[in-house]
């Protein structure tokens, strides 16, 4: 609300019947946490899409949709700087989201490594101590024709 104009929105309480089960503030506010989540590109938003609530404030935003680009920019240098500065933000956040994944990136492959010198590990200490070591190949495991798994017998037999 830019203070220009008051909202047409029906208000609770003024007389018309409120055609939702969810309040007006609950409405707004799921769709401004929408439309925050989708300008700050956040890549995970835990909405149910399939919930009454999400589904009341697509309904409600379709009969009030937000203002257009034109008034709001009066000019298109109001635009061309509101670009600029969308612009900045934009890289910022992507900065941001770089650096998160390239962290978790990285704490999953040293992971992995960890978990390869930990099997390398056990597997020389396990040879050293003279216990036999077999692979799946040696027991005919890793064809699947020749293997059967009892445990989970097929469902036609």
């Amino acid at each position: 609300f830019d203070g220009s104009t008051l909202p047409t929105q029906p208000q609770q309480g003024s007389g018309d019947a409120w055609p939702y089960s969810h309040s007006e503030h609950e409405l707004a506010s799921l769709l401004h946490n929408l439309d925050i989540n989708s300008h700050f590109r956040m890549p995970n938003v835990y909405y149910s899409t399939q919930g009454w609530l999400y589904s009341e404030a697509m309904t409600y935003r379709q009969q009030f949709p937000p203002p257009p680009f034109y008034p709001r920019f009066p000019s298109p240098e109001a635009w061309t700087e509101y670009r600029r500065v969308d612009q900045i933000e934009y890289e910022a956040i992507m900065n941001r989201n770089e650096a998160v994944f390239y962290e978790q990136y990285e704490a999953h492959m040293k992971a992995q490594e960890e978990q390869r010198v930990a099997a390398a590990s056990a597997s020389a200490a396990a040879a050293s101590a003279g216990f036999p070591m077999f692979t799946f190949s040696e027991f005919g495991m890793d064809d699947p024709g020749e293997f059967n798994n009892f445990t989970d017998p097929p469902a036609s037999g």
